[in-house]
């Protein structure tokens, strides 16, 4: 966003932005009467979209999409108000019956048993600043992601590029994995390799360009575990490498850390993400944070906004840059 008369601050980005979510999160979503019932005798209105196998995706009108097992609650749909349909019968029944509840009328098709396909999103972010001197920035993000019964994996690509005065100041390009597996007893493990390969880094005040690697494995538990509500922690090891480009500085290191995951859905298809870590090093005795914080909201089946927080300070490797970052991002999902 740039002003051709007034310079806008960090500041002012940050409240304008929360302002435009904040207007966007209150509009009203359409009104149905689906009913999905859990068996604690919880209801959330909404409208059923389809069965896959056996998980029904129900549209909720305060939370979003939310996918239940068949065995955990059961539908009354608009078209059947006086009969309580239960996704716990066969398969051929629920779908013969909630027919009537999907749109067009006709039974939904019969999915096979399995992961659930892909979804992304692609992002992007400007950002044009005057004041005592001339900032520029262009990010790009893209996102795909995909669930199993006891499985859940991501990949993220990151792109940023900044100019100061029409000087170079960053371009990086990072990639990331993500892979959790569900355990017994709310149990679970996670693998987390990072590359991230900057051209135009300073460290120590002089331009160094650099690799880093980093590899992430743990174990966790989570003591919220709900179709709109999960939050995760855990331990891991970590083993960071890096490399300058131009110099022979070699960092290569192993750490500990400490991290917490959640995930909510909010009211009008609106949704909060954080992950947060705190590293250590018993090597060299220094400790360092990392944290990401994400409000994103649906306007239609493909376009949505967010505001993204980012947070580093002190990591134990190459990479020195500590700074806080807020950006307003707009995506389109697939």
């Amino acid at each position: 966003m740039r002003s051709a008369s007034k310079p806008l601050t960090g500041c002012h980005r940050c409240v304008f932005a929360a302002g435009l979510l904040s207007a966007w999160a209150l509009l009203p979503a359409n009104a149905t009467a689906d009913v999905l019932v859990f068996k604690d005798g919880d209801r959330v209105q909404g409208t059923l979209l389809r069965i896959e196998g056996e998980t029904v995706v129900f549209r909720a009108n305060r939370f979003g999409d939310i996918r239940v097992a068949r065995n955990d609650a059961k539908v009354i749909p608009e078209a059947a108000k006086d009969k309580a349909v239960s996704v716990r019968e066969t398969p051929e029944k629920s779908e013969e019956v909630l027919a009537g509840a999907i749109p067009g009328g006709t039974a939904p098709p019969r999915a096979r048993s399995g992961p659930r396909p892909w979804t992304g999103r692609l992002c992007v972010s400007t950002e044009a600043i005057q004041d005592a001197s001339e900032r520029r920035a262009i990010v790009l993000d893209a996102q795909l992601s995909r669930k199993a019964a006891s499985d859940q994996v991501k990949g993220d690509l990151h792109y940023e590029y900044r100019t100061q005065n029409s000087e170079k100041q960053n371009d990086e390009l990072k990639g990331s994995a993500y892979w959790k597996h569900l355990l017994p007893n709310r149990l679970f493990s996670v693998y987390r390799p990072v590359i991230e390969w900057n051209r135009n880094a300073h460290i120590n005040g002089a331009a160094t360009p650099y690799v880093v690697a980093q590899q992430e494995l743990g174990i966790g538990f989570s003591p919220i575990q709900r179709p709109n509500h999960t939050v995760s922690l855990g331990v891991s090891e970590n083993l960071f490498n890096g490399w300058a480009l131009n110099s022979p500085l070699r960092v290569h290191r192993r750490v500990e850390s400490v991290f917490v995951e959640s995930e909510v859905s909010l009211p009008w298809n609106a949704r909060l993400t954080q992950r947060s870590a705190v590293y250590h090093s018993f090597e060299i005795a220094s400790s360092g944070i990392e944290h990401t914080l994400e409000f994103s909201r649906k306007l239609t089946e493909t376009f949505s906004v967010g505001l993204q927080h980012q947070y580093q300070r002190n990591l134990p490797d190459l990479r020195l840059q500590n700074y806080g970052r807020l950006r307003l991002l707009f995506g389109y999902e697939f």
